[in-house]
């Protein structure tokens, strides 16, 4: 399912804002790969280049997202998680739609219908000013993501 991240948390991904990339390197990538036992989490995919996904879990009403983990998708079901990424890059769109409605084993028209709710969320967030949190149990495991929420992103998009 496509996961459109609020613009004014573009550039605030785990892997941008761990100064320290040995960490996401060495432990966070190795780890959430173990974890999916080296298959895509959305699709099951095996395989070809798998991308460690930060798993976010947005709170509308206090406007606070909460980075809670790290998922691994195939690049399909990373284009389709990212499909406003897909499109604003100006890749084909074709295979992102093959992707989302095998996976979802729908028809086009019900894979456009999910991208218009995605989006029509996405708009609706991006009224808010968020705060980033960092789940006590990733900070467990990952006490450099301390610093996290404090991140301010270099570029803008």
């Amino acid at each position: 399912m496509p996961e459109l991240v609020p613009s004014d948390l573009w550039g605030r991904s785990a892997y941008r804002m761990l100064g320290n990339k040995a960490v996401w390197k060495k432990r966070i990538r190795p780890d959430a790969l173990a974890k999916a036992k080296d298959q895509c989490e959305a699709c099951g995919e095996s395989g070809g280049t798998m991308v460690c996904h930060d798993k976010w879990v947005y709170d509308d009403k206090k406007t606070i997202a909460n980075l809670s983990g790290f998922e691994i998708h195939c690049r399909g079901c990373d284009s389709v998680t990212h499909f406003g990424h897909t499109f604003k890059t100006g890749d084909d769109l074709a295979p992102m739609f093959a992707h989302l409605c095998r996976v979802n084993e729908c028809k086009f028209q019900e894979a456009v219908t999910i991208l218009k709710g995605a989006t029509l969320l996405w708009e609706k967030r991006n009224k808010k000013k968020w705060r980033i949190v960092v789940s006590p149990a990733l900070l467990k495991d990952y006490p450099e993501m301390e610093g996290l929420p404090d991140f301010k992103p270099a570029l803008t998009f």
